[in-house]
């Protein structure tokens, strides 16, 4: 049976979020092991999806089942447990990559006519299992857009921080050679002692401007990471 659903797509082909990228992201390996390791209710108790999906679908008897050269793959007995896929033991990922391709090939996006859409649908071995599978996805899609949004705004966020700690440090800088200058000429008279006071004042006033500006900047990155 087949379930499908609209997801945005976007524009902008050159974007990571652009349409062209869409299908690639939503089929990637990363958004699916986001999806096999989702937690959801079956019955009266919490379930990782992908254990869900070796106990609801036929690849226990289909792809790991009985034939005439062997008996059932112990896969079948294996339960995971929650973790990311950096901590899957080399047997886990053997069994991912079961799970991966079987879904995989039966998981279609498909970009509706006239409209930034996609139509996002899947077969499995019965309906239930497929709406799980879609609307898990969907769920999963969407949690890697927004990660990967916040991790290009916290990258900015700690350049724009580095620019504000120099300015700091300039206007620190900037105060000694001010505070040195009065300190020289109490009662200067010289044009040009007058001159370089003038001049390190406005130095300082533009630095200072600097700063506030940036301090904004850093205030508003900090919002967006929140909104995110």
């Amino acid at each position: 049976s087949s379930f499908g659903l609209g997801g945005g797509g976007g524009a902008g082909g050159g974007d990571l979020f652009g349409a062209a990228n869409f299908e690639a992201i939503v089929t990637s390996g990363n958004v699916f092991q986001k999806a096999f390791m989702k937690e959801i209710m079956v019955g009266d108790k919490k379930e990782l999806f992908i254990n869900y999906f070796i106990d609801s679908s036929d690849i226990k008897t289909n792809e790991w089942g009985k034939t005439l050269f062997h008996g059932p793959s112990d896969y079948c007995k294996y339960r995971f447990t929650k973790k990311t896929a950096a901590e899957f033991t080399p047997y886990e990922n053997m069994i991912f990559a079961d799970v991966y391709t079987k879904l995989y090939e039966t998981t279609k996006i498909n970009p509706q006519d006239n409209s930034s859409l996609f139509e996002l649908s899947a077969q499995t071995s019965n309906e239930i299992l497929t709406k799980r599978w879609v609307e898990v996805l969907l769920e999963s899609t969407e949690e890697f857009y927004k990660e990967m949004k916040t991790k290009k705004t916290r990258q900015l966020l700690t350049i724009q921080e580095k620019r504000l700690d120099s300015l700091s440090y300039l206007i620190k800088t900037m105060d000694r050679k001010i505070a040195r200058i009065t300190f020289d000429n109490p009662n200067v008279v010289d044009p040009g002692g007058i001159l370089k006071q003038q001049q390190t004042n406005r130095d300082n006033t533009y630095i200072t401007n600097q700063y506030l500006t940036q301090m904004a900047n850093v205030e508003a990155l900090n919002r967006m990471i929140i909104e995110q």
